[in-house]
């Protein structure tokens, strides 16, 4: 998956799906950040504090295969 920014700061991101809004789970437990190219999801701990930067019209790259991704 590839996604550009709109605007530059911490990258916050969340993965949404007909089957995880039809359980019902909430967007924060679905929450993940990259954090030195890795994803860090959030699951049902609390918030991920590490920072994940990105600037403006960044290019935004996950792979949720490898559980790894990049900003550039």
């Amino acid at each position: 998956m590839t996604v550009t920014t709109l605007s530059s700061g911490d990258l916050r991101m969340y993965a949404s799906s007909p089957t995880l809004d039809a359980v019902g789970s909430e967007w924060w437990q679905r929450e993940f950040k990259l954090i030195a190219g890795k994803i860090v999801y959030r699951g049902d701990g609390p918030e991920i504090t590490d920072s994940s930067p990105a600037n403006a019209n960044a290019k935004v790259t996950i792979d949720f295969n490898a559980e790894s991704g990049t900003i550039q």
